[in-house]
């Protein structure tokens, strides 16, 4: 059995200006925006989501996908911005123009490929620590834990904007070495010819 973690399309998954991205989007210049993409439910750590949107009113939470937690989508705040379904192309855009991205989950072993093409567009992410991942700046693996996950965002906003544009570059060569179609091509392929 070989475990192969799934390739991210970099060349469609890349570093846009957040600027243009945000302004294509009507999105504000300014705000801190942080996002999550997939099934919105408890196994994808909802529970956990939802405290972060309660306690960072000053967040705006783009939220894509199928709303499956009544407890968000009940939820009467000013700082969340629902989508049930973008095109990859569109989700290029909005990748684009957040600054952090949150892919907790309680199922599956991997990072995801959500996770994946957030750091691709240069967004750092939030996952979860129960699996081993090559040490990388920009990628937070967090317990299951609403305040620890809380402080990893306030410390994540508290760092300068140069540091936060830095870490967009790490993050996009963390996938390029490690989850693109080049780097795992050769594992593939000894994969499937063995």
């Amino acid at each position: 059995m070989h475990f192969l973690p799934a390739p991210v399309d970099s060349e469609l998954f890349k570093i846009k200006n957040r600027k243009k991205a945000r302004e294509k989007l009507s999105l504000n210049k300014v705000k801190k925006i942080m996002l999550y993409a997939g099934r919105i439910s408890y196994l994808k750590c909802s529970d956990i989501l939802k405290d972060l949107i309660i306690k960072n009113p000053d967040i705006q939470f783009i939220l894509i996908g199928r709303m499956m937690d009544p407890n968000i989508k009940n939820l009467n705040v000013k700082n969340i911005i629902y989508f049930e379904k973008k095109s990859s192309e569109e989700l290029v855009d909005y990748y684009n123009a957040s600054d952090l991205g949150f892919y907790m989950t309680r199922s599956g072993g991997g990072m995801g490929i959500t996770a994946e093409e957030l750091l691709s567009c240069g967004v750092p992410v939030i996952i979860p620590n129960n699996f081993e991942l090559p040490e990388a700046e920009g990628i937070y693996q967090a317990p299951y834990d609403s305040d620890k996950v809380n402080q990893i965002v306030r410390n994540f906003f508290n760092l300068e904007k140069t540091e936060r544009e830095k870490l967009r570059k790490k993050t996009r060569k963390f996938i390029e070495e490690n989850f693109s179609y080049n780097a795992l091509k050769e594992a593939y392929i000894d994969a499937h010819l063995k």
